[in-house]
């Protein structure tokens, strides 16, 4: 309220920081924009090669699951004397069963590679690490979105302020300023974005942009919050690091394990 007291009979001042406030949040809305846009042409990217590979990942996990078991029983009927033939024999069928599984395994892997046009597992391999890389940079442009969001909420809470700050007898001479104001800041808004995105920059997106603030500054109860599109495919995205780190923390535990068996 001490700012409002102090700025009263000011239509200039005011106009001003209103016309500075909209083109702010104007910015926001177009950067928040152009950051979605990207994230979904990483999520449709990674859409198609995603669960291929989610399975490939879980295929070669049971392979070297199995394969340590038939290793660990191979160990255990060298070990065992020739004299306990049943017991070799029971270790014996288990080796069998188990060798079964793992060439139902790799034919498995086969198939997938083979249906999926993929000429070798290095091919799928590259696969994942553009997934890995897509994973990095949907989560550097969900931080950039949170930063935007919030210089949003800001430039609409500070305009609401300021358009407290408008007499009723000065709306319509404050309104008038704004619109002697809005095409030069809308032209030099266009210029600093085409510097920052260089080729990348649309109007119509800034346009939309315009229209988006408008809206939110025409409803107090707007939220600043986009649609998540595509949200299965993050759900996929999320579950398979989750299924890479359960079998690296699987690994490690193995791994420790040994040792203390020899």
């Amino acid at each position: 309220m001490e700012m409002i007291r102090k700025i009263r009979g000011s239509v200039t001042n005011i106009a001003e920081n209103l016309e500075s406030n909209w083109m702010y949040m104007v910015e926001a809305q177009y950067h928040l924009t152009q950051i979605l846009n990207e994230k979904q042409d990483i999520l449709n990217q990674l859409e198609p090669i995603l669960d291929d590979y989610v399975q490939y990942v879980r295929i070669q996990d049971q392979i070297r699951k199995l394969a340590a078991q038939r290793d660990k029983l191979i160990a255990q009927r060298k070990a065992t004397p020739i004299l306990q033939i049943r017991k070799r024999n029971e270790l014996a069928e288990q080796i069998d069963s188990l060798a079964h599984q793992l060439e139902g395994r790799r034919k498995t892997k086969e198939n997938l590679l083979k249906s999926r046009h993929y000429p070798s597992e290095k091919e799928i391999q590259e696969v994942g690490k553009r997934i890995h890389t897509g994973k990095e940079k949907l989560d550097e442009l969900d931080q950039r979105e949170k930063q935007y969001s919030l210089a949003l909420q800001r430039g609409q809470t500070d305009y609401r302020r300021w358009m407290q700050a408008v007499h009723k007898e000065d709306a319509d001479a404050v309104s008038k300023r704004l619109d002697f104001l809005r095409n030069d800041s809308l032209e030099k808004l266009v210029k600093k974005l085409k510097s920052h995105y260089g080729n990348d920059f649309r109007r119509y997106m800034l346009d939309g942009a315009v229209q988006d603030v408008e809206q939110q500054i025409n409803s107090a109860d707007h939220a600043v919050e986009e649609a998540r599109k595509h949200l299965s495919v993050r759900e996929k995205l999320a579950a398979y690091h989750e299924e890479i780190k359960r079998q690296n923390e699987s690994r490690m535990l193995r791994s420790k394990r040994e040792p203390e068996r020899r």
